[in-house]
C-alpha cells in the first residue's frame, strides 16, 4: 500500500504530518476533556502505580538536579499531551508512547534518588549498584505482572473470527464496504494480501475514497472496479484544492461507486457501514437486506429470500472476555448481525429460521435483552397455534 503517496516534498510533508487525519484535530472542547479523563485515570496504571509514583518523584528530582533536562522532559510531555487529547480517534492510549518513554526514563531517577536517599539514612552495606539493580528487577517483575493479562492477546481471535467467517461466506467476486477502519478492513488486507486468501473479493473502506493515494490503489488492485467509476474518480481528484467542488463531486464520487459496481458485482457491507448515519442518504434507493455476517445491497422491491444468511449460521467464534470498550463492541455488533438476521426472517412470515438466528445471537451474548424478548415472542405464537 502507498499509503498518501509521498513521492513529493509535499506529499511527504502531508504525510508525516497525518493529513490525512487532519480532520479528527482539535474538533471539539469535549473530545479534549474526555481524552484528558483518560489519559490521567491511566498513565499511573501504565507503570503498575507504585513505578508510576517514582517516576513522577523522579521527575521532581531532574528539576532540582538537572533543570535543562527537566525542561526538555517538560516540553516534549506537554507537546505530546496538547497534541495527542485534541485528537478525536479511539486508539488514543499509543498516542502517549512518547510520554511514557520519558516517564519511563524519570522512573530510573526517581529510584535512583530514593535509595541514595535510603542509604543515607539506615546506611546500606550492600554495594549500591547492586541494590539499585535488585530494586529495578522487582518494581519491573511487579509492573509486568500487573499489566500482563491486559495485555496478553495471545488468545485474543476476534478480529481473525470476524474477518474469517465474514470473507469466506461472500459470493465470488463480490464487493463488500466497510466504513470503519478498525474492524474488517485492515483484517482483509492482511489476508487477502499476505495468505492470498478470497482474492476474488473487493473490499473497501469507503472513507479513503476521498483521497487521491487510494484511489490510484484501486486502479492497482481493482481495474474494473476503477473502470466503472473512471470519470468520477478523475473528476474529483482534478477537483483538489477546490474544497467546495471537491466536496460535491466526492459525493458524486461515493454514490457512483456504488451504484456503477451494484450493477455489475454483488455488493455487500459490514456493519458499521449499513449502520453510518453518513451512508444512510446514499442507501435510500436500495434494500439493505441482512445476509448472514454482512448486509447485502439488493432492489427495493426484492423478494423475500428464505435462505438469506444461512451459510452464516455454521459459523465459529472461540469465546473472549470483552474487556476493553473495543472488544466490547465487536462483541454486541457480531450479536446484533445476527438478531438483525432473525427479525428479517421473522417479520416476513418465517420464524423459525428466525429462532435459529437468535439462537445464534444469544450463544454470543447470552444476556441479549431484544434477542430473549424475540425468542418468547416465537415461542409463545408457536405454543399459541
Amino acid at each position: 500500500m502507498n499509503w498518501s503517496d509521498p513521492k513529493t516534498i509535499s506529499g511527504l510533508f502531508h504525510h508525516i504530518t497525518g493529513g490525512d487525519y487532519s480532520q479528527l484535530m482539535f474538533s471539539s472542547s469535549s473530545v479534549f476533556s474526555k481524552n484528558a479523563k483518560l489519559f490521567f485515570s491511566t498513565v499511573l496504571g501504565e507503570f503498575a502505580v507504585v513505578s508510576g509514583i517514582i517516576a513522577l518523584i523522579g521527575l521532581i528530582f531532574l528539576y532540582f538536579r538537572n533543570k535543562n533536562l527537566f525542561y526538555f522532559f517538560a516540553v516534549l510531555i506537554l507537546g505530546c499531551l496538547l497534541y495527542s487529547l485534541n485528537y478525536n480517534i479511539r486508539d488514543l492510549l499509543s498516542y502517549f508512547l512518547l510520554i511514557y518513554i520519558l516517564l519511563g526514563l524519570a522512573f530510573g531517577a526517581g529510584l535512583i534518588y530514593l535509595l541514595n536517599l535510603l542509604a543515607s539514612k539506615v546506611y546500606l552495606k550492600m554495594n549500591f549498584i547492586i541494590v539499585l539493580v535488585i530494586a529495578g528487577l522487582f518494581l519491573s517483575a511487579f509492573s509486568f505482572k500487573s499489566n500482563f493479562e491486559a495485555n496478553n492477546n495471545s488468545e485474543n481471535y476476534i478480529i481473525e473470527d470476524l474477518i474469517l467467517n465474514t470473507i469466506n461466506q461472500l459470493e465470488p467476486n463480490a464487493i463488500l464496504l466497510t466504513y470503519d477502519w478498525g474492524y474488517v478492513y485492515p483484517a482483509s488486507v492482511y489476508y487477502q494480501q499476505v495468505n492470498k486468501l478470497r482474492g476474488d473479493v473487493k473490499v473497501f473502506n469507503v472513507k479513503f475514497l476521498s483521497v487521491s493515494w487510494y484511489l490510484n490503489m484501486i486502479r492497482k488492485y481493482y481495474p474494473d472496479v476503477y473502470k466503472n467509476c473512471k470519470e468520477e474518480i478523475e473528476g474529483y481528484i482534478a477537483s483538489e484544492g477546490n474544497e467546495k467542488a471537491q466536496g460535491v463531486k466526492l459525493n458524486s464520487l461515493v454514490k457512483e461507486f456504488i451504484a456503477k459496481n451494484y450493477a455489475e458485482f454483488p455488493v455487500y457491507m459490514t456493519f458499521d457501514f449499513a449502520y453510518s448515519k453518513e451512508m444512510k442518504p446514499l442507501l435510500s434507493g436500495y434494500l439493505i437486506q441482512p445476509a448472514g455476517l454482512v448486509y447485502k445491497l439488493a432492489d427495493k422491491n426484492a423478494p423475500y429470500s428464505s435462505d438469506a444468511g444461512l451459510n452464516s449460521l455454521d459459523a465459529k467464534f472461540r469465546n473472549y472476555t470483552p474487556d476493553t470498550q473495543e472488544k466490547e463492541k465487536v462483541y454486541i455488533s457480531t450479536a446484533g448481525i445476527y438478531y438483525d438476521n432473525a427479525e428479517y426472517h421473522f417479520k416476513r412470515n418465517n420464524p423459525a429460521i428466525a429462532m435459529k438466528f437468535i439462537d445464534k445471537a444469544l450463544e454470543i451474548n447470552p444476556n441479549f435483552k431484544e434477542a430473549i424478548t424475540l425468542k418468547n415472542q416465537i415461542l409463545k405464537g408457536s405454543q399459541g397455534k
